[in-house]
């Protein structure tokens, strides 16, 4: 193969290619043509995270997930009954991690955070005996999870994920790490299946709502499920809450096959570059779990 010695000069995209002196006439089309396409522009760097918008100026109300908006950590009302409280932390299993978040978190490490926090919470109050169905990410697995709440006589299951919502984009929030993410469908979401006898739907669905609206009340956003349409369907009177609707062979284990009643809290958009960082304040675990005990006392009345 031929070479040249070359001097630097601009291209039309700013970039450096070499003058050369003309190639030979024997050279074939593909060396020019690669040097045409030398000088194609550089890939568009990654979108910075989002700030806050304004209006002629003036900044909006702070809402979650901003960075100014402020969680309400409610105050726990005695309750009226003991429950024994499963607290499933999802995923976990083998390669199993669940999605990878915008700071790349895997899902299983966020789950059993939120998780054990929770169960701190709950048992500091000292009316709720609580099991946690894994403690590490070497499993068990999902229907072993289940059996053991079982025979556990739990009376509820509380499964905790978070999603991965929207097109997927990459950024790299340090040197050394590409992440991915996407900004445009925060919130919380609660999801349960009306796969059973009336009463156990009735149950599911009556704990589903109640953690919604405690979950609501202390300035958790609601998702709006443009990204579950087709799997889950949003109900008329619960914000935040989501019947399974995928097709049956395809339905979520842990909302169907429970003989208690269960549900799966999505905590929020694992991509959303405002909403992931929240999640790594102690502040929103706080909050999190007084919603979270409310809704518990007001289902157990």
């Amino acid at each position: 193969m031929l070479t040249h010695a070359c001097d630097p000069i601009p291209c039309l995209e700013q970039r450096t290619i070499h003058a050369c002196p003309p190639p030979d006439p024997m050279l074939t089309f593909p060396p020019i043509l690669a040097l045409l396409t030398s000088c194609a522009p550089p890939p568009e760097p990654p979108a910075p995270p989002p700030e806050p918008s304004t209006t002629l100026g003036m900044p909006l109300p702070a809402a979650w997930p901003s960075r100014a908006a402020t969680l309400q950590r409610l105050e726990t009302p005695p309750p009226t009954r003991a429950l024994r409280i499963a607290i499933d932390p999802g995923h976990g299993v083998g390669s199993n991690s669940g999605n990878s978040s915008c700071l790349c978190i895997d899902e299983q490490d966020h789950n059993l955070r939120v998780a054990q926090h929770l169960a701190q919470s709950l048992e500091a109050q000292g009316q709720h005996p609580t099991q946690l169905t894994r403690s590490d990410n070497r499993g068990p697995a999902y229907s072993t999870r289940i059996t053991t709440a079982q025979q556990g006589a739990a009376d509820l299951l509380i499964s905790l994920h978070s999603d991965a919502r929207g097109e997927q984009h990459h950024w790299l929030p340090s040197p050394d790490a590409t992440c991915s993410w996407n900004d445009g469908n925060p919130g919380f979401s609660v999801l349960w299946s009306d796969e059973a006898e009336p009463a156990l739907a009735e149950a599911r669905l009556t704990l589903a709502a109640a953690l919604a609206a405690r979950l609501a009340e202390a300035g958790f956003l609601a998702y709006d499920g443009h990204e579950y349409q087709g799997i889950y369907e949003g109900h008329p009177d619960h914000p935040g809450v989501f019947l399974d609707r995928h097709e049956p062979r395809k339905r979520v284990r842990m909302l169907r096959r429970p003989t208690m009643p269960s549900v799966i809290i999505e905590t929020h958009n694992a991509w959303d570059r405002l909403e992931e960082p929240r999640w790594q304040e102690e502040a929103t675990l706080d909050a999190f779990d007084a919603a979270v005990l409310t809704a518990l006392a007001d289902w157990a009345r």
